[in-house]
């Protein structure tokens, strides 16, 4: 009998050991035998996990549950099927004795715990363990610390001054920092287009050439610097098992987009989209196996002739019980003369090095989710603490992030309008404002996010904003409103002043710049057909037009002929409207 009760305690150790045991001889195979460091990166980034589960992060708590729960289940079969757990009562029949009883007992205990566990550990700290990493790099801005908009009053309520760098200092146990001062007056630099108008331009250049596609996430809006002008940029990808990248793809807002591709000594293997051996994504893995990146932070741009690709890298960190992401720097993908992609990794980008964001736009959005916590649970949870980006349809899906120019600093920075959360409210009563053009690997750039003043001219409702905008281009825009055109995608530029696109028939032909308190003027700029030169607000008495249309109508092009058409329209409405007055 003492063998059968020491077999059966072997049984249980081994329930309770097998999954660590050959999670670590994995963890031993993959970074020590033949796929370490550069072989299937799957196998490696797998194996990297696996060692986070060991060290507590990543999902370590579910994994440390689940041997809690094979270790339960392990007890109550020792103590079922253990013959010594059984006693005979008279009848001849078994029926289990105290050690049966205190066996199974202990294994409920268990079992209550895991449930416990888990709930705590993962429902609930392991939520603001997360929020906490990032809060400590939030900053709400306001015009008066002593005067906090309503939207803070949860956070400023009991709050300290002066202490660990900040105005006022939450005292919930997730930091809520709230520092003085003011968005910027001068605002950003105004798009040439919406994103939606880029990406039907760009995509038509990819036309009539096989397995090669634009990847519509990495249309990226490139401002203005030095000698070159704002425009936007897109990826053109391959495909399959043998067409690599294409090139990058530049529209200025006219004309045609401009393509360098990867050809000649720019020429590279591989694609985002291939397959086995035409995987870029295998590929970096392989060389880089310990970052991350999203598609959606991925973007291009020329080099003169040479195509150059950016990817925004994140990176997980063990944090408290659990994981995180931080930034990591940035990876350059060149051509090499068809051979393999040449990889240039960049742990620190400091400003001015590349014409578009280094921070990955993705981590800003995980940032700005995260400041919620900032309060603490209850306020985020009860009384919905925080903001979030607007929800309204004249947004087009594209209301968060945008990567705009400083018009005072010429920095880049990711900019956000928000509006309170869970609220049916459109007014925008704070804005996000993060720096795109500097990174430093093992550390997340400030997100600052401005809570404007209860009268600042700012707090703008988008949809009484899109109403006035769409009355507007009905008195002065033609046929516009007639022919099912539509405003899309507002963008803060100065001060009260939005810029929003008119599209028609699924092409941008409008921009214009309204203010939403109407101190100045509406500014309406015609932008040609298929994408041709903008030209002047037709207005009454203006002359816009009329280098379009020429001398000779019969030499105009149908892109041309259809502007002046337009031109011609806006003029005999403007001059109806001025005898009508």
């Amino acid at each position: 009998m003492k063998l059968i009760k020491n077999k059966w305690l072997l049984i249980v150790v081994a329930w309770w050991t097998w999954l660590p045991l050959v999670a670590g001889l994995f963890y031993l195979w993959a970074t020590h035998g033949p796929f370490a460091p550069n072989g299937y990166g799957w196998v490696y980034e797998l194996a990297l996990g696996v060692k986070a589960g060991f060290l507590m992060s990543n999902a370590s708590a579910g994994y440390y549950i689940l041997v809690g729960a094979l270790g339960t289940i392990g007890i109550a079969l020792f103590a079922v099927y253990q013959p010594s757990s059984w006693d005979n009562n008279y009848n001849g029949k078994l029926k289990p004795n105290r050690h049966t009883w205190i066996t199974l007992a202990v294994a409920g205990v268990l079992a209550i715990t895991s449930v416990v566990s888990l709930v705590m550990i993962v429902g609930w700290e392991n939520g603001k363990d997360f929020g906490k990493y990032y809060a400590n790099s939030t900053v709400f801005y306001v015009k008066d610390v002593h005067d906090v908009p309503d939207s803070l009053k949860n956070l400023a309520t009991d709050a300290r001054f002066d202490v660990d760098g900040c105005d006022l200092l939450g005292v919930a146990d997730v930091r809520g920092c709230v520092k003085q001062g003011e968005l910027p007056s001068a605002g950003w630099d105004g798009r040439i287009s919406s994103l939606e108008g880029a990406t039907l331009a760009i995509r038509r250049k990819t036309d009539g050439v096989q397995r090669v596609s634009l990847d519509e996430q990495t249309v990226t809006y490139l401002n203005a610097r030095g000698n070159q002008s704002a425009m936007w940029s897109g990826v053109l990808d391959g495909s399959g098992k043998e067409q690599s990248l294409y090139g990058v793809a530049e529209w200025a807002g006219s004309k045609d987009p401009k393509v360098c591709q990867f050809e000649g000594q720019y020429a590279i293997k591989r694609a985002f989209s291939g397959e086995r051996g035409n995987s870029l994504g295998n590929y970096i893995h392989e060389k880089y196996p310990n970052y991350r990146w999203n598609m959606s932070d991925v973007w291009g741009y020329c080099d003169g002739d040479q195509p150059i690709v950016v990817i925004p890298l994140t990176q997980p960190m063990k944090w408290l019980g659990r994981s995180v992401d931080t930034a990591a720097g940035v990876l350059v993908v060149q051509g090499d003369n068809g051979n393999e992609p040449k990889l240039t990794y960049k742990p620190e980008v400091k400003q001015g090095e590349f014409p578009g964001p280094v921070y990955p736009d993705s981590l800003v959005a995980v940032q700005r989710e995260e400041a919620k916590w900032a309060a603490g649970r209850k306020n985020m949870d009860r009384y919905s603490f925080g903001y979030d980006p607007s929800n309204s349809e004249v947004q087009s899906g594209n209301p968060a992030e945008y990567l705009l120019r400083d018009k005072t600093t010429g920095r880049l920075v990711f900019v956000t309008p928000l509006t309170l959360r869970s609220s049916s409210s459109e007014v925008f009563v704070a804005y996000s404002v993060t720096y795109a053009d500097e990174v430093q690997a093992g550390s997340l750039n400030e997100l600052s996010i401005y809570v404007l003043g209860h009268n600042d001219p700012r707090l703008v409702n988008i949809d009484q904003l899109s109403a006035e905008a769409n009355d507007w281009m009905a008195k002065n825009a033609g046929m516009f409103r007639a022919n099912q055109g539509k405003l899309i995608e507002f963008t803060p530029i100065d001060g009260d002043v939005w810029r929003v696109f008119g599209e028609l028939g699924g092409q941008v032909v409008y921009q214009l710049d309204i203010s939403a308190s109407r101190k100045i003027a509406p500014v309406l700029v015609s932008v040609g057909a298929y994408g041709d030169s903008p030209t002047p607000s037709q207005q009454p008495g203006s002359t816009a037009g009329q280098s379009v249309c020429g001398d000779n109508i019969a030499a105009l092009d149908n892109s041309a002929l259809a502007e002046c058409l337009r031109v011609v329209t806006g003029e005999i409405q403007s001059r109806l409207q001025t005898a009508g007055k």
